[in-house]
């Protein structure tokens, strides 16, 4: 089966918190392990750009969801208790919990804007891009100036000397990917910078898995 993403844990991990008592993010882990049949070595997995295992990464993705959307209630940093909301849920559970069905949920919208009060990414559009033509300085664009401050969590492919690489904002923890390409021309060359924002769950994907050779190198622009 492998290790399942984070959407695939929502459901399991409110039905373990349904189950009485305040369950700890030690026992949810375990309970989950056991449900979808994960080996030590599974659980143990680290992700390409983490210093912490794959399968706890996207726990606490899916606790943090569950919880923005009014699913769960985290009294402290080691525990997590259903809420009334939730218990409404497993009443009637639907087959699959995911995205679409947390958007309809209390608190899941604030969580997916908060870029739109951050300092840094209230500065930024969803998509931006720069271009500078060697001998044509008067006609260069740049990224926006706050993009300077995003942070490098890891490069996501063999580019060459071209980049591509996921960037985190310090103050919000919104994840970026970052673009750029370049041609050789006479006087000079031509270069492209590209950033746009990514969605939580893009982001948890291009943390984890390796990128496709055609995510790599697409064609312009991003």
């Amino acid at each position: 089966m492998g290790i399942p993403n984070f959407q695939s844990l929502l459901l399991p991990m409110l039905r373990v918190a349904g189950e009485g008592q305040a369950q700890t993010f030690a026992q949810a882990r375990a309970r989950l392990a056991s449900e979808f049949n994960l080996t030590a070595a599974e659980q143990e997995e680290l992700a390409p750009s983490l210093r912490q295992p794959l399968f706890v990464t996207r726990i606490a993705w899916a606790a943090l969801y569950l919880q923005r959307a009014g699913l769960l209630r985290s009294p402290d940093r080691h525990h997590l208790v259903i809420s009334d909301r939730g218990r409404e849920v497993l009443a009637a559970p639907p087959e699959r919990i995911d995205m679409p069905f947390l958007e309809q949920c209390s608190g899941i919208a604030a969580f997916g804007g908060r870029h739109r009060s951050c300092g840094v990414c209230s500065q930024l559009k969803d998509r931006e891009d720069a271009f500078q033509k060697g001998g044509r300085e008067e006609e260069a664009t740049y990224l926006p100036a706050a993009s300077q401050n995003l942070e490098l969590v890891r490069d996501v492919g063999d580019s060459y000397s071209r980049q591509l690489q996921l960037k985190r904002c310090p103050q919000c923890q919104t994840y970026y990917l970052y673009q750029t390409d370049y041609e050789f021309i006479v006087p000079g060359t031509e270069d492209w910078q590209w950033l746009r924002r990514l969605t939580d769950a893009e982001a948890d994907e291009y943390s984890a898995q390796p990128v496709p050779a055609d995510v790599v190198k697409p064609q312009r622009p991003l």
